[in-house]
């Protein structure tokens, strides 16, 4: 099952920052029940709400995401793909939507004057979308972690979609 977790969330991940909203949408409408092996025999997979629940093997695997803070625009964009991750991964955090006007204020303060930054208790600012993407992946056990091939897959995914989005 996790197996499918991660590549589900990674093609939902890379749609929603790559394409337009309208796409991410019809993704998780058109998704069906998949079917995984079990020792040579098929059975249906575990209903959508659970392919999407993080099951953390490590409760402090999670710890270090407590408290922390998203910062990015008030549109979907590069952010919602990690706001997503934390919200099927279980994790409380401060969605802090920038409003346009203010940006320039905001803009020295993040690592490499862009958003979004996840910012964690500690005061650690973690930047770029991607990376910080994959940072709340393994820490939610949405990235298959333990599965370097995997791992690649899901990578390779989510850069060829957003190869896809920036050519429209």
């Amino acid at each position: 099952m996790k197996t499918w977790t991660a590549v589900t969330l990674a093609l939902s991940i890379a749609i929603s920052s790559s394409l337009s909203e309208r796409c991410f949408s019809q993704a998780f409408l058109l998704q069906k029940p998949m079917m995984t092996a079990n020792r040579g025999t098929s059975r249906p997979s575990a209903s959508h709400s659970q392919l999407f629940a993080a099951t953390p093997d490590d409760s402090s695997s999670i710890s270090i995401l407590k408290g922390c803070k998203l910062t990015y625009f008030g549109i979907p964009g590069r952010g919602e793909a990690i706001r997503l991750a934390l919200a099927i991964g279980g994790v409380e955090f401060e969605d802090h939507r920038v409003p346009f006007p203010a940006w320039g204020k905001v803009k020295p303060t993040t690592p490499w004057g862009a958003v979004p930054v996840l910012k964690l208790a500690d005061g650690s600012q973690l930047a770029q979308a991607r990376s910080v993407l994959r940072f709340v992946g393994r820490h939610t056990s949405l990235y298959p972690v333990e599965e370097p091939l995997l791992a690649q897959r899901v990578d390779e995914l989510m850069d060829a979609l957003e190869d896809l989005g920036s050519h429209h």
